[in-house]
């Protein structure tokens, strides 16, 4: 049965600091199974597309006005068709959060906050 799974930057973590200043980026790709090339992908994401192809996308997030303590979450969607548009469609989805910390929190606080997820 073909499948199609999408890695990357799912949780990431900034600054308060550093989401006032600029935006969040983030890289993406998919993972096909049982599919046939060529492949079409259409990417769908609530966020600035940077650059894609049609296995991966860098994408930013506008984080600005975040407080410490929020999440923002952001849906990726990629719809794949295979044999160049006439064969079976395929959707993936992920949400992708991105957490603002204070710009006080401790290093050894974050390794422990990430081994808790």
């Amino acid at each position: 049965m073909p499948g199609v799974v999408i890695t990357g930057d799912i949780r990431l973590r900034v600054t308060e600091s550093y989401a006032a200043d600029r935006p969040v980026k983030g890289f993406y790709r998919i993972e096909t199974e049982g599919m046939q090339e060529p492949l079409q992908v259409i990417w769908i994401i609530e966020g600035n597309v940077l650059k894609h192809t049609v296995r991966s996308i860098d994408v930013e997030f506008d984080v600005r006005g975040i407080p410490a303590g929020e999440t923002l979450t952001r849906l990726l969607t990629a719809q794949v068709t295979e044999r160049n548009g006439q064969g079976c469609i395929v959707h993936s989805s992920v949400f992708v959060q991105i957490l603002v910390v204070r710009d006080d929190l401790r290093k050894c606080d974050l390794v422990l906050n990430t081994m808790s997820l």
